[in-house]
C-alpha cells in the first residue's frame, strides 16, 4: 500500500479544527521562522524550516503551505502517543492567538503543513541532550507515488514534488548549526499576543509513555525539550 512518512523535528506547533472551527484542514502544523536576536531579553537562535530528504540537499521552506496532494481519504487520527506525549504551550500564560498567524500565514509563519488524512504519532527527536526533545511523525496513505503539494502563502505559485513510495522525509525547524538554546522555545509564542508573564519551557512527557525514536532521524542530532514540537491549546 503506497504511503509517505513525514517527520517533524524542532519548533512546530500543532492545532486542530476541533479547537479552531475556522481552520480549513483538520490539523495544521505551524512552522515559524526567526532571524535570531533576543526575545523577552533572552538570546534565541535563528530558525528556518527545511525539508529534509536523505541523500539530497535540504530545501528551505519560505512562505509556503504544504499538503499531500494524493492522500487517500482514510480520515485523520491522533495516535495515543501524540495525545499523551506532545507538550502543550504554557496554559498559565493566558495566551491569545494571533488569527493572522494561525489562519492567514502572517509573519513570522514560514510554512504550514495541512492534514486531512493520516495518523499522527509522537516520537523522540533526540535523547542526547539533558532533556528529551519530542518530535512527531505522520503516515499518509496515497493513491500511487506520494505527491507533496507546495503553495505560496500569499501567491498563486504552486509546485508538486513526487517522492518514491514509502519515502521518509523530514520537516525540520531547528537552530542553524543544530544546537538549540534553553530559550529557543520562545519562538513558539510569536504566534500569540505578548503577555506580562514569561512562558515556561515545554514540559517532559510522562515517563510511562513508551516512545520510539523518530523515523530515520539522524542519531547525532542533539536537541533538548526547548526544541520539542508543541500543541495548542
Amino acid at each position: 500500500m503506497s504511503h509517505i512518512i513525514i517527520r517533524f523535528i524542532g519548533l512546530c506547533t500543532h492545532i486542530g479544527k476541533d479547537n479552531f472551527p475556522n481552520l480549513g484542514p483538520k490539523h495544521r502544523m505551524i512552522l515559524l521562522g526567526f532571524d535570531g536576536n533576543q526575545l523577552r531579553a533572552k538570546d534565541v537562535n535563528p530558525h528556518q524550516p527545511q525539508l529534509i530528504e536523505k541523500g539530497k540537499e535540504p530545501v528551505q521552506l519560505q512562505r509556503v503551505s504544504l499538503s499531500v496532494a494524493n492522500a487517500k481519504p482514510t480520515g485523520f487520527s491522533r495516535h495515543a502517543t501524540f495525545v499523551g506525549a506532545v507538550p502543550h504551550l504554557d496554559h498559565d500564560a493566558k495566551l491569545t492567538p494571533k488569527d493572522g498567524v494561525l489562519y492567514s500565514g502572517d509573519s513570522p509563519v514560514q510554512a504550514y503543513f495541512d492534514v486531512d488524512d493520516g495518523e499522527l504519532h509522537a516520537c523522540i527527536a533526540s535523547s542526547k541532550g539533558p532533556t528529551q526533545a519530542i518530535g512527531t511523525w505522520l503516515k499518509v496513505e496515497t493513491d500511487g507515488d506520494p505527491i507533496l503539494q507546495v503553495t505560496g502563502l500569499h501567491s498563486n505559485e504552486l509546485t508538486q514534488w513526487t517522492f518514491a513510495d514509502r519515502s521518509v522525509i523530514g520537516i525540520h525547524n531547528v537552530a542553524e548549526g543544530g544546537a538549540d538554546s534553553a530559550w529557543d522555545y520562545l519562538i513558539n509564542y510569536l504566534a500569540f499576543e505578548e503577555t506580562d508573564q514569561l512562558p515556561e519551557p515545554p514540559p517532559q512527557p510522562d515517563p510511562g509513555i513508551q516512545l520510539k525514536e523518530c523515523p530515520e532521524v539522524d542519531p547525532e542530532v542533539e536537541l533538548t525539550s526547548s526544541c520539542s514540537n508543541t500543541g495548542f491549546p
